[in-house]
This record gives structure tokens, C-alpha cells and sequence, in this order.
């Protein structure tokens, strides 16, 4: 199954609130790291030749029988129509005997087939007018489809001989190299590798969380530190090494494809430990409840430990630093909680409340044979949820925590019915009946260019949110020769996403029907671009096993690492622009990185990267109040990440000195010796003048304590203290963010005078925006308690004019006046269309719809205690290309574009997943940039730059639906 790359978020806010984690109430996280299992399938065991049982050993009659295996041979007599087709199915120009021939037919003869005379020769009679595909399979063989000449009446066609490839070898593999910090082989360390997130395979299992056609493999270093994990099928690999006393080493979507052999190469760090307690709501300690971590800034997990008789629990092979500390029991409940390691902590749970439930069909008997999976709606509560088995008269009962959840449920016919809500009280039962009716389905090939079916292939759809998914229930990985079926589809238009390592992505559009009614469709892979490149020092030497990751949004990067020679290649990319970056893949890591790198529909594209020189400089001044600070402790990190960290101190007039810095853009981080932090951004030149850079800390503070609805405190909010003035949108209104902790309290310090909005967060209570804050220099301004209220929901359907679903649309809401409700929007559309946006009070609001290649919709909605729908058809966008230049048609680099509409408001685009833009340009240089996905109407548009005014009346186009306007905007240098 597709994977989202868990810790490759740009934004810390958007992971802390993911973490509000359902784990498994059955209790299976108790099987650790020890002993993995391999839940899934290898190649020749599921993936076998969809049907075909294989000769084996048997002997093969001398004369050709009536039948083989249930089915004619030589001849299929059907009752469509009078046509009749022949061929002969051969390999490398051999006949083929036995082999299995059939036609894309409606329902049921789409399961009909004729097996091969010994001279390769069939025939199928009885056939309807037209064109058909047929689809040969042999065992050992790639099955390949081919079109036969078309055929009406009585009319006999002969098929051109369909040649079979024998199936090739399965060389596919990774080969894991684990050595310790100073780069010594590290004997004994475990090593795993699984198509599902390592965390969650280890920690629930793929039969806990409903996860179909699951792959791994494990293994143990040898003396050299390796281990080789194959065969393995195609496709991409998250990859853990652990060892006692050091921190788990992993990397996501390693790409295993080719029929070759990936390296890759983990270095494990000496960890520190945590000790802590686990108690209920009056104190006493919670035995065998569940603990585990996630590191901050990058948010990659730690492993698992259970807690003792009195609660007490040690966790071990942590980074030194912050963490989001986890916290599980079947019958306790579940909460999150900030901490740092190494360090203690008190972790304490609030109950569970029970929920009861039966499923019946449409006409109102029991489903025995199915599963329920209940999740929250909310970042990550999908990917981490687990199914539990119904029982013989369609009943079901489980403990979870207090909220709003869905019972998703699917019997074992792929019927599947969503959206069944419950509220969840700590102490109490909650009731639901769920009906489940009968749903479509898509059912279908999937083959290469040169019509050879393709095994393993993924087919699902992608659903929508944080962070987009597929669909445990509506998904299906092609058999032996290549045929799918995917189930629990709506009765409407949908895309499914068809995946392959060894082909470039793709979508499709289709239209399911009932199971009698559904005819194969057939998809082709195609073999995509290569983006190739390498990876140098400053010497331009090659950097060997240095990790590269592709990437197209936040959660989708695929990794391989470079040769000998500092060499690396992505095959089978799909078009589309990406950035590739260099080191590990989470936030705050090191490594360089290219944006905006256009990859077409074939062809090869070149990046390259060179590590520059460190032996530059960054001075700098470290002031509170504009008071120098001596002693403060400051961290510079260059490209090369926070391991090779510059730290220095200030001197006695506030002043530092970093030296041995990589050229280029560096992150300064200072602490205070009274606590205070800082950070900046600076630029590191080369040669040799230093760099400067003056970083202020405000003294100004604020307090909160934030509260639950019925006044107890809540652990584990993600708050963010915004400028209120600022002109930025977005992140860059954010001065500080931190969380909550066991107490409820958030302390905000070094905060400049000015005027703020403290906005909290927390997956299952609406979000909170407090009014503007006033703050003068060394005050500290007491909120009081913040109490949480309930939120609601807001869904619907995202479709384009034509009636065809709209997938990664951003659905937000903004008050009347037109104030944006979400800094960032974590409902995203899925490949049906569909959205849900959660988090918000009850009230009216402006829904705001936004999507690439699309206009934007406005539209009022109202929700109620229940929440509400809101569908929306998109139109096309227009988009406006600007370019800004001197008052001597020289081209300005750098100037900020803004657009206004007609009433003088400025443009802005929410934040999402799907939207990284605000709305606000840089110029290249050349001077131009563009805005697109325009809603069609009359604009202004605005241009600044530091030093430069604009000449005369900022200039005004008017956009129209898939059109292009073009303005220019002249500025002239002020003294």
C-alpha cells in the first residue's frame, strides 16, 4: 500500500495534532521488536497467476483432453452472439499448451476461459459484434493482453499469435549497511523492512489495522554491519535498524524496483532514556498501558514499552531534546503529553467509554461475516485506526475514549458503509444500528505498454485529509495476471490511483457498477521520466550512500541512495514538479535541496549537488530588549544538519563568532542563561567575510491554561502566538508556538512589544482564537483559563463542471468579514471528491474552495450542533502573468507580487497539504512571476521591493476563465 511519509511534514504544528493516536485496544503491541512478523505475502505466494493451479510435477496427457482444470480445451462455445475468434498462444515462438485464453466480457462471462491445444491453438465461439480484447496467461509467464480484429454475424477472425515472456527472476532487493555514529558496522542490530510505516507494522500489526497485501522482511546484521532483505516484489520500503542502547535508524519509501538491488545505509546514535509514570484521574498507577514517543522538530517515532504494575515505565533509545510522549490503555484511555529527554514524566489518562453496535443489510439480517473500524475524523486518526471482526449476529462492542467517532464498517462481500457517527462518554454506553447496502465496485487489468499484465500492482482510492491515504476498504493489488477488483465504491463517477515502482504513476477515471453489471476495465503503466543526478563535495568528489528523496508534496517522497560515485536515479516518475533534496527526510534535517524541478511524461532530467565548502563564518549580536546578552548559548546549523552543528557563545558585549560553516542558508537557534530563545535565518558568504546577523528577543510574555468542555485541564493543545499586524498570511504571522502540558499551561516568553492572537489546537475540541492581545515590553499578560468547546463537522463533495470528481482540493472557512478561520486547512478532497473539515464552532461561516487549475468557490454555510454539507462545482481559473522592471525596462529580482480583487482586498490562498501557496510572488530573474487559478473577474495588481516605489497607479487587469492576462508594473529606486 501507498505510504504517507509520516515525518516529512514542513510543519510541526500539523504532527503534533496528528498524534491524538487510537492504539490497539486489542492489545497486540505487546509482541515489541523482537519478533516481527511478516504478515503480508512475497511474490509467488499471493501473487501468484490469478487462478491458473500450475502442472507442477503432474504428467501431461499425451492427446489433448476435453478439459484442464474445469475449463475446455481448444474450444469455448458460448451463447452472445455467432461470432468466433482463433489464435494461438505461443512462448519465444513456441506453442504453449495448456495456457489460459478468455475475452473482456460482461459479467459472468468474464470469468470464462479455453485452455490451449497442445499446438498453442484456441477458439471461442458465440461471441456479440464488435472488438475484443483478449487477455493469455500461462503459468510461469507474464499474461499479456492484445486487441483482435473485429468481428459481426457469423463471421470468423483469426488473432495474431500472442507471444508469452517467460516471467523474469526476482532480483529485487535492499541491502542495509548499520554502523554507529563514527561509521564502525554495528554486528547483531535488527533490521526490518515493511511496504506499510515501520511504527505502526511493529506497533499494531497489518491485521490490526485492516492494511490488505502488506510485504516485509527481517533480518540480522552480520560482523560487517549488513544484511541483505530479499527477494522482495516491487514497490517502495520504509526501512528501521534498532539496537540496544542506540536510537532507532529509519528511512521511508525506500524505492525497490528494476529487478536489482537497493542500498541503503543507517547510522545508529547512542540514545538517552525517559522515566516517567502512567496514572488514572485520581493518581493510582495504570499497569500494562502502552508508551511511546515522538521526537521534535522531525517527529519520528520511538519505539514501544509497557508499563509496570505501579504505572512506572522506562523508555529507552531517545534523542536528547523535545518529545510528544503517548500514552494508551484498553479500559484507561489515551492522551498526549509534552516532555523532553532524558527527563521524567507523569502521563496521566482520563477513561474510556464503551460503544455497542450491530450491522444489518438492506433488508435488516444480521451481517456476520465483516469488520468495523471506528476512528476519530482528524489528522492521522484513519492511518492509525485498527478493525475489529463482527460477530455471528452482526454485533460488535469496544472501549475507546470520549468523542465523536465513525464506524466504518465493510462486510466480506466489500459492501461498505461510512459516516456512522457516535459520541463517546468516559463511563458510559454509547448504542448505534448501522445499515449496510450494497455498493459498486471497478474491477479491471492492469498492463504495460506492451500490453504484459502487471502483478502487484496497487489499485485504491486516495482519501482526503491529513495526510491523504488510501482507503483500506476500497483498495486492491493486481494477482498473477494482473486483474484487480476494488469494492465499496459509490454508484458514481470516481478516480482510482493505480501504482507500481516499476511504472510511473497514474490516475483514472471510472465509473463503477454492481457486481453482475461491472465489466474489466483494462489500464496501462506507462514507463515514465528519470530524474538522475549526483551528490558531491566541495571538491567535487562523489558522495557514496547519501540518501536522495523525491517529492512532490510533503508525505509522498521516495528515497534511494548514491553509488560509489556520488550517483543517484528515480525511474518510473510520473510528470509533474518536485523538489529533490539530499540527507534524511523529516523536519529540520540536513541536506540540500532543489524546488520547482519540471519532470515530463518521458525523457531524463539532471540534478545535481554540491556541498560547498565549510570554511565560512557568521558573526553576530545577541540582544534582549536590545540589550547585548553575554553567555547565551547559540547553534548554527548548516547544510550538513544538526549533528554538525556549530555552538558557540556570546561574549561579554553580546557578541559570537561561528566558524567551519558550509557556505549558504544556516539556521541560528540562541538560548538565554535565563531560558530565553531565539532564531533567525542567515546567509553564510563565501570567501572570506563573515556573515552577520542580530538576533532580539522581546521580554514580553503570555500565560494561558487551556481547559476540556467540562473544565479539566487539557494536556498536549498545539498553540501558536500570531502577530496581529502583520501583513504575512499564513506561517508568516507566527512569533512562537508551543503545546500544553499535563497541566493544562502554556508559557510563552521572549515575545517582542506588539499585538497578538493566541489560536489553540486540539483534534477533538473546536479551534479557539483569542481576541488581540496587547503586550508592552517585560509584561506578561495572564489569559486566565481557556475552556475547549466541541466541534462539528463540515463535508460534502468536490466535483469540476463536467461532473468528474476534483481530488486534493483545500476546503476552509473564513468568518463574514472575510478573516481566514484556519491558518492551515487539513481537509484536503480525495480521489472521490469527498472532504471533511473538522475543528470548528458552530455558527456561519464563508466556505472557501480551492483547488489547482481551478477557480476558487465561495459559498455561506451554516452548521448546526450537527454540522453540515457543502457540495462544490469548480470552474476553470484564468491566471496573470506579471513581470516588474525599472523605469529602464531592466528586469527587478526579488519584488513581492500581490493581487487585489475588485472591493480592494488582497488575495490570499489558505495553507494546506494540497497548497503550499499563500498567494503573495517573487519575482525571478527575469523579473516575471505568475498567479493562476484565478476566479474570473477585474484585479489590481501591486509589486514592492526594499528601495524601489511604483511609478504612477498600480496597474489593473481583468481575468477569464482559462486565460492568460499579462501585466507589467514599473518601479522606480527612492533614496
Amino acid at each position: 500500500m501507498r505510504k504517507s511519509h509520516w515525518i516529512g511534514g514542513a510543519f510541526l504544528v500539523l504532527i503534533v495534532l496528528a498524534v491524538s493516536l487510537t492504539f490497539d485496544p486489542l492489545g497486540l503491541m505487546t509482541q515489541g521488536v523482537d519478533e516481527p512478523t511478516d504478515s503480508g505475502y512475497l511474490e509467488g505466494e499471493n501473487l501468484g497467476a490469478g487462478g491458473l493451479k500450475g502442472r507442477g510435477t503432474k504428467q501431461l496427457p499425451g492427446a489433448d483432453p476435453e478439459s484442464w482444470e474445469g475449463e475446455p480445451v481448444g474450444r469455448l462455445v458460448l451463447s452472445l452472439g455467432k461470432a468466433e475468434l482463433e489464435g494461438t498462444v505461443t512462448s519465444e515462438e513456441r506453442p504453449l499448451r495448456f495456457a489460459r485464453v478468455r475475452l473482456d466480457l460482461p459479467p459472468p462471462y468474464h470469468t470464462f476461459g479455453v485452455r490451449t491445444r497442445k499446438d498453442g491453438t484456441w477458439a471461442i465461439a458465440g461471441l456479440p459484434d464488435g472488438a475484443h480484447t483478449v487477455r493469455a496467461s500461462a503459468e510461469g509467464h507474464l499474461a499479456r493482453s492484445t486487441l483482435a480484429p473485429a468481428v459481426a454475424g457469423e463471421q470468423k477472425a483469426t488473432v495474431p499469435p500472442i507471444d508469452l515472456l517467460p516471467r523474469p527472476e526476482n532480483r529485487n532487493g535492499i541491502k542495509v549497511k548499520v554502523t554507529d555514529v563514527f561509521g564502525r558496522p554495528l554486528p547483531g542490530a535488527r533490521v526490518f523492512c515493511t511496504t506499510l510505516p515501520w511504527d505502526i507494522h511493529l506497533a499494531m500489526g497489518p491485521e490490526v489495522t485492516g492494511s490488505p497485501y502488506v510485504m516485509s522482511k527481517r533480518g540480522t546484521t552480520d560482523e560487517l554491519g549488513e544484511v541483505e532483505l530479499g527477494p522482495l516484489p516491487a514497490d517502495d520500503y520504509s526501512v528501521v535498524a534498532m539496537a540496544p542502547g542506540y536510537i532507532n535508524a529509519a528511512v521511508d519509501k525506500v524505492v525497490v524496483a528494476g529487478n536489482r538491488q537497493r542500498t541503503v545505509a543507517l547510522r545508529l546514535v547512542e540514545g538517552v532514556s525517559v522515566r516517567g509514570r502512567v496514572v488514572d484521574a485520581d493518581g493510582a498507577g495504570i499497569e500494562n498501558a502502552l508508551v511511546m514517543g515522538y521526537a521534535q522538530p522531525s517527529f519520528s517515532p520511538s519505539l514501544t514499552t509497557r508499563s509496570a504494575d505501579d504505572g512506572s515505565f522506562v523508555l529507552d533509545g531517545l534523542r536528547k531534546g523535545g518529545y510528544m510522549f503517548i500514552a494508551w490503555h484498553e479500559t484507561a484511555g489515551q492522551t498526549m503529553q509534552p516532555g523532553a529527554s532524558p527527563g521524567q514524566i507523569e502521563i496521566k489518562l482520563a477513561g474510556t467509554g464503551k460503544v455497542k453496535g450491530k450491522v444489518v443489510d438492506a433488508d435488516g439480517k444480521p451481517v456476520s461475516d465483516g469488520r468495523v473500524r471506528p476512528f476519530k475524523i482528524g489528522p492521522f486518526q484513519y492511518v492509525y485506526s485498527m478493525v475489529r471482526p463482527l460477530e455471528a449476529d452482526g454485533s460488535f462492542e469496544f472501549e475507546v475514549p470520549a468523542g465523536e467517532w465513525n464506524c466504518r464498517v465493510q462486510g466480506s462481500d466489500g459492501s461498505m458503509s461510512d459516516g456512522n457517527m457516535v459520541k463517546v462518554t468516559v463511563g458510559e454506553t454509547s448504542e448505534i444500528e448501522i445499515k449496510v447496502d450494497k455498493s459498486s465496485l471497478v474491477r479491471g487489468v492492469v498492463m504495460d505498454e506492451q500490453g504484459n499484465h502487471i502483478a502487484g500492482a496497487e489499485v485504491f482510492v486516495m482519501q482526503g485529509g491529513f495526510p491523504e491515504s488510501p482507503s483500506r476498504e476500497q483498495y486492491a493489488r493486481t494477482d498473477g495476471e494482473g486483474r484487480f477488483e476494488v469494492p465499496g465504491l459509490p454508484d458514481r463517477p470516481i478516480d482510482l490511483h493505480v501504482v507500481h515502482s516499476d511504472y510511473a504513476d497514474t490516475k483514472i477515471s471510472v465509473s463503477p457498477a454492481a457486481d453482475g453489471k461491472a465489466r474489466e476495465i483494462s489500464v496501462k503503466l506507462l514507463a515514465g521520466a528519470s530524474v538522475v543526478g549526483s551528490v558531491t563535495d566541495s571538491e567535487g568528489r562523489g558522495v557514496a550512500g547519501e540518501q536522495v528523496n523525491l517529492a512532490m508534496g510533503w508525505f509522498d517522497a521516495r528515497s534511494v541512495y548514491t553509488d560509489g560515485d556520488g550517483a543517484f536515479r528515480f525511474d518510473a516518475v510520473m510528470p509533474g514538479e518536485y523538489s529533490v533534496t539530499t540527507g534524511p527526510y523529516e523536519q529540520g534535517a540536513r541536506g540540500l535541496r532543489k524546488s520547482g524541478v519540471q519532470v515530463g511524461s518521458e525523457g531524463v532530467v539532471r540534478v545535481d549537488f554540491r556541498y560547498p565548502a565549510a570554511s565560512g563564518s557568521l558573526g553576530g549580536l545577541v540582544t534582549v530588549a536590545g540589550t547585548p546578552i553575554a553567555r547565551a548559548q547559540v547553534t548554527v546549523t548548516d547544510a550538513r544538519g544538526a549533528e554538525r552543528a556549530v555552538r558557540v557563545a556570546t561574549d561579554e558585549t553580546g557578541r559570537f563568532l561561528a566558524q567551519g560553516l558550509q557556505y549558504g542558508s544556516v539556521r541560528v537557534s540562541v538560548k538565554t542563561p535565563d531560558g530565553l530563545t531565539g532564531n533567525a535565518s542567515a546567509d553564510v558568504p563565501e570567501g572570506d567575510t563573515a556573515g552577520e546577523v542580530t538576533i532580539d528577543i522581546g521580554t514580553a510574555r503570555i500565560r494561558a491554561q487551556v481547559v476540556d468542555p467540562e473544565g479539566e485541564p487539557a494536556a498536549g493543545c498545539w498553540i501558536t502566538v500570531e502577530r496581529a499586524d502583520s501583513e504575512e498570511s499564513g506561517w508568516g504571522r507566527v512569533a512562537e508556538n508551543g503545546t500544553s502540558d499535563g497541566e493544562g499551561l502554556y508559557r510563552s516568553r521572549g515575545l517582542k512589544p506588539g499585538r497578538y492572537t493566541l489560536r489553540v489546537n486540539r483534534l477533538e475540541f473546536a479551534q479557539y482564537m483569542s481576541p488581540v492581545i496587547e503586550l508592552r515590553e517585560g509584561e506578561e499578560k495572564d489569559l486566565g483559563t481557556i475552556r475547549m468547546q466541541v466541534g462539528v463537522v463540515l463535508k460534502g463533495v468536490i466535483q469540476d463542471d463536467a461532473g468528474s470528481p476534483v481530488e486534493k482540493a483545500t476546503v476552509s472557512l473564513r468568518d463574514l468579514q472575510g478573516n481566514p478561520i484556519q491558518m492551515f486547512s487539513m481537509a484536503t478532497s480525495g480521489s472521490d471528491g469527498s472532504y471533511q473539515l473538522h475543528g470548528v464552532e458552530a455558527g456561519r461561516y464563508i466556505a472557501h474552495v480551492q483547488a489547482k487549475g481551478h477557480a476558487p468557490y465561495d459559498k455561506q454555510v451554516e452548521l448546526g450542533d450537527a454540522g453540515g454539507s457543502l457540495d462544490a462545482v469548480l470552474t476553470r481559473g484564468g491566471t496573470v502573468r506579471i513581470r516588474v522592471v525599472d523605469q529602464g525596462g531592466e528586469p527587478i529580482a526579488s519584488a513581492n507580487v500581490s493581487l487585489y480583487d475588485a472591493k480592494g482586498v488582497r488575495v490570499t490562498r489558505t495553507i494546506s497539504l494540497a497548497n503550499l501557496d499563500t498567494g503573495r510572488r517573487r519575482t525571478g530573474p527575469d523579473g516575471w512571476t505568475s498567479l493562476d487559478d484565478l476566479a474570473s473577474g477585474a484585479y489590481t495588481v501591486r509589486a514592492e521591493r526594499s528601495g524601489y516605489a511604483i511609478v504612477g497607479a498600480p496597474p489593473r487587469t481583468t481575468i477569464e476563465p482559462g486565460a492568460v492576462a499579462t501585466v507589467t508594473v514599473t518601479l522606480e529606486k527612492v533614496e
